[in-house]
C-alpha cells in the first residue's frame, strides 16, 4: 500500500509551479496534477454527482484510491477541500496521507493571475473565498501550510521538498518507485 501526499491551495498559490521545481530535484517523483484526469464542467458535475461538492469528494476518493494501489508515494496538486481528502484516506485506510496547503496572500495572488498568468477571468471574488476558505480549514485540520507569499521560489520549493521527504520517511515509502 502506498501513501498519498496532497497539496490543496487556490488558484495562484504556487502548487503545480512548486511541484514543477520538486521534480527537477526528484524526477522519480509520482507526481500528478488532479486535473490530469478531466474536470468536467458544472452542468456535468451536476448530472454526474448530484453537486459540485459530491463531485469533488468522488475525485478525492479517487486519488486516494490510486495512491493505495500505487507502490511507493504519489503527490498529487489540486483545488479540494482538505477534510474531503482526510476523510476519504480514513474511509480506504491509509494510515500514511499528508494534505499541505498551498497559500499565498490577497496582493500576491492577485498579482500572479494578472500579470505572471494572465488570466484575469481567475480575478474574482471566488478565487479570494475559496483560498480562504481552505486556509481556515487548514488551520482547523492543523495542517501544514506553505506560505509562498513574497518568497524566493528556490525557497518555497526547498520548503515543499523537504517537507515531502519527511513525509516519505515517516511512512516509510520510497520516494522514487
Amino acid at each position: 500500500m502506498g501513501a498519498l501526499y496532497f497539496m490543496t491551495g487556490s488558484c495562484g498559490s504556487g502548487k503545480s509551479t512548486l511541484l514543477a521545481e520538486v521534480k527537477k530535484e526528484l524526477p522519480g517523483l509520482s507526481a500528478h496534477h488532479s486535473d490530469d484526469l478531466g474536470v468536467p464542467g458544472v452542468e456535468e458535475m451536476i448530472a454526474r454527482f448530484g453537486s459540485g461538492d459530491a463531485w469533488q469528494a468522488h475525485r478525492a476518493r479517487e486519488w486516494v484510491r490510486h495512491a493505495a494501489d500505487a507502490p511507493g508515494l504519489t503527490v498529487v496538486d489540486g483545488q479540494v477541500r482538505p477534510k474531503l481528502l482526510v476523510d476519504a484516506a480514513r474511509e480506504a485506510g491509509i494510515g500514511s496521507a499528508r494534505v499541505v496547503l498551498i497559500d499565498c496572500g490577497h496582493a500576491e495572488r492577485r498579482r500572479r493571475l494578472l500579470e505572471n498568468r494572465v488570466q484575469p477571468e481567475l480575478d474574482v471574488l471566488d478565487t479570494y473565498a475559496w483560498a480562504a476558505y481552505l486556509r481556515g480549514q487548514a488551520d482547523v485540520l492543523g495542517l501544514e501550510i506553505i506560505d509562498t507569499t513574497g518568497r524566493p521560489l528556490a525557497n518555497s520549493a526547498a520548503e515543499l521538498r523537504a517537507s515531502i521527504t519527511r513525509f516519505a520517511a515517516e511512512a516509510g515509502v520510497p520516494l522514487e518507485t
